[in-house]
């Protein structure tokens, strides 16, 4: 429930005339102020400017997520992950700018994604998201190779 109420506000934040820093800001305050002190929320938030090809990204605590340019070799983005919201009132967050090629694609998961493990015990991790996602083409082999390598 709590992921439901950040994503409706986020969401309507930046359907306003606000940068993603602002409507990352507001709902943080929010969320610290109305919940308790153990309760957070990690996300990743991106506003995409389809002119310039370019997603501005900020992270807040997540850290999964890979760009997969067209048939070439995915690679993890590598952002400043900043607090998680609702842990402190205010926090600076990091813009990520990411120039996207046509044809690519940018995947974002959960931590189940990299923490699941195989019969032997060995986690997925974001090796195995990589390995997974290496030559995918467009939407639906970028979705389901990884789910596949997973399950």
């Amino acid at each position: 429930m709590l992921m439901a109420a950040c994503q409706s506000q986020l969401r309507t934040h930046l359907l306003s005339p606000v940068t993603l820093a602002t409507a990352m800001a507001s709902v943080n305050a929010d969320l610290h102020q109305r919940t308790e002190t153990s309760k957070f929320v990690t996300l990743i938030a991106g506003i995409l400017d389809t002119d310039r090809r370019a997603e501005e990204l900020v992270d807040a605590g997540h850290g999964l997520c890979v760009y997969a340019p067209d048939e070439s070799q995915p690679r993890r983005i590598e952002t400043t992950p900043g607090f998680l919201l609702g842990v402190v009132e205010t926090a600076d967050r990091e813009i990520h700018e990411l120039r996207l090629q046509p044809g690519s694609s940018l995947v974002l998961f959960s931590d189940g994604a990299v923490e699941q493990t195989n019969p032997d015990g060995d986690q997925h991790g974001i090796e195995g998201v990589l390995t997974s996602s290496t030559g995918a083409s467009g939407r639906e082999p970028v979705v389901k190779r990884p789910l596949e390598s997973v399950r």
